[in-house]
């Protein structure tokens, strides 16, 4: 084996022993090395697949979070529609008179003479003929008339002849059967009215034989507030200005009462 470098000489055999111990060595320290190496790259892959595991659990859930948020606001928009299509179908749909109820609150005002009115309009007259029906259960009693000219308004309006200055025991009757009435019709969601006429400023208004006496409710057509209202949100928060509570301040004291 003479090729083998030193393999025939004391010195050269003792030279590459130690040569190839140190070299053992070296190679167990970088064993070593490559083992604490291969460890920590093998902790290195645990943590990064948790991490893209915790990233994609957070990705699906902020997309599950997303899709229930549209779910919610497409629900809410379907509710939106849904109330608006109910206002609609109220709006357009014709007005009904429960007379059995409002009765028994206005029959402690029998006898109140009341002339029934009604706007030259088909759902205006069918809606009023079922007024006569109220009337009879309360015991009002129902007179004939028809003015020369009467000022016809959306909805209904019940008017009567009030003084401010000085109500009679009759007017303050008459006030409050009016009254009561229109809060009969208001419960129904019925769109109802007080008008108040001072004596002397009837003229023309009454038909001839109609004293000041009765009261007057005159049906018109059903309004088109919610048309207006969908069409011109203005209108809308100034009737909802005209409807809230009034301060005393704000009340106007020249109204007659």
């Amino acid at each position: 084996m003479s090729w083998i470098p030193g393999w025939d000489s004391i010195a050269g055999t003792g030279f590459w022993s130690g040569f190839y111990f140190w070299v053992s060595i070296g190679g167990l320290i970088l064993l070593g090395i490559a083992e604490v190496a291969s460890h920590r790259y093998a902790d290195r892959r645990e943590q990064l697949v948790d991490e893209q595991r915790i990233a994609e659990k957070k990705q699906h859930d902020d997309e599950i979070a997303h899709l229930h948020l549209q779910a919610a606001q497409l629900n809410k928009e379907a509710e939106e529609l849904r109330h608006q299509n109910l206002e609609l179908e109220h709006a357009v749909a014709p007005r009904m008179l429960d007379q059995g109820t409002p009765a028994k609150t206005l029959k402690q005002f029998a006898g109140t003479e009341v002339l029934l009115l009604s706007a030259p309009d088909f759902e205006a007259r069918r809606f009023s003929a079922q007024f006569p029906i109220l009337f009879q259960l309360a015991g009002w009693r129902l007179v004939e008339g028809t003015p020369a000219s009467f000022p016809m308004q959306d909805g209904v309006a019940v008017s009567f002849v009030s003084n401010a200055a000085f109500r009679t025991p009759a007017e303050e009757r008459r006030s409050a059967a009016a009254e009561a009435l229109v809060a009969e019709l208001q419960k129904q969601q019925i769109d109802a009215r007080i008008s108040r006429a001072k004596p002397g400023f009837t003229m023309g208004l009454r038909p001839a034989g109609i004293s000041d006496d009765v009261i007057i409710v005159a049906v018109g057509a059903k309004p088109v507030q919610w048309f207006l209202e969908q069409k011109f949100p203005q209108i809308k928060e100034m009737r909802e200005r005209m409807e809230s509570p009034m301060t005393p301040h704000s009340q106007n004291p020249l109204k007659p009462d």
